[in-house]
């Protein structure tokens, strides 16, 4: 990993008020659940877990397959999703 930026949702994870920052986004309208989670089937993040889903770095392994092997030494860009 070359680089890697710092989200806002990380520092909500931080600081603990990743719910609460989810509840005042534009799009929610001042409802008390979030519109695209509003059973809250998703539950907020707990401690420990990992910051950062996304960056950029130099392949230094592969697996043994054409393509992978055709990665090695490259610069890649990569997102996870939470889940």
């Amino acid at each position: 990993m070359q680089y890697a930026p710092i989200n806002p949702s990380d520092l909500n994870y931080i600081h603990g008020t990743y719910s609460s920052a989810l509840e005042g986004v534009i799009w929610n309208n001042g409802h008390d659940t979030p519109t695209f989670d509003p059973g809250r089937a998703t539950p907020c993040p707990q401690p420990p877990y990992t910051l950062g889903g996304e960056g950029v770095g130099i392949v230094q392994a592969t697996g043994s397959g054409l393509m992978a092997k055709r990665l090695m030494g490259k610069r890649v860009a990569f997102h996870c999703m939470r889940v």
